[in-house]
């Protein structure tokens, strides 16, 4: 009788022992996944995206970034703005009323630009004009960065003055573009007031 307890009390560790492996085994598959996807190591050269002009770049950043499907050919690039180490521009799709507006920032090696950021916004239409802001880092990761970009809505606008914490003043002439933008890198510059001006000088709505 004594045998046969410490047979069944040895029986019974080993199914303890190897369910505990089965359940390891389990936990172990689950946290090493073999899709690329989530694979830290392979997120390299081959996840860059990459395209040979902005409108493209934007129509591919839109769909892998942002899950949105746009024609390249839709895409107005208004306002390029070269920083150095960067290249910012605002966009817009094309279509009546404008109802959406982003900003991207990219580097250019070779004849290849490659995105590092991009944005898109419902703009608000009630507004004389709309205002947006952007942070981040230039790609060289030597200096930050500030954006204000925005959508002009009343005509009557044509020059954005942003007036900086400095006492500097950036004026920005809107002529026939549809959106405005302002990069600074010097950390220092906080924008305190962004205004509309119209043609006779006269201030038509601000951001303060």
């Amino acid at each position: 009788m004594k045998k046969l307890k410490q047979l069944l009390l040895i029986i019974a560790a080993l199914l303890l022992i190897t369910g505990c492996r089965d359940q390891l085994d389990g936990e172990d598959y689950v946290n090493t996944s073999s899709d690329p996807s989530t694979s830290f190591t392979q997120l390299d050269s081959d996840y860059e995206i990459k395209a040979k002009n902005l409108q493209e770049l934007v129509a591919v950043g839109l769909e892998k970034r942002l899950k949105r499907e746009e024609n390249s050919e839709d895409i107005i690039i208004d306002v390029p703005y070269d920083e150095g180490s960067s290249i910012f521009a605002t966009y817009y799709i094309n279509q009546e009323p404008v109802t959406e507006v982003g900003m991207i920032q990219v580097v250019k090696q070779e004849n290849e630009y490659i995105l590092q950021n991009i944005d898109l916004s419902p703009i608000d239409k009630q507004a004389p004009f709309w205002l947006a802001k952007f942070a981040g880092t230039t790609m060289d990761g030597k200096s930050n960065f500030r954006v204000n970009y925005g959508y002009i809505n009343d005509p009557s606008i044509n020059e954005i003055r942003i007036q900086y914490s400095n006492v500097t003043m950036h004026a920005m002439s809107i002529d026939d573009r549809k959106t405005f933008l302002d990069v600074t890198t010097d950390e220092k510059m906080i924008e305190t007031s962004v205004q509309g001006i119209d043609g006779d000088s006269n201030l038509v709505y601000k951001y303060d």
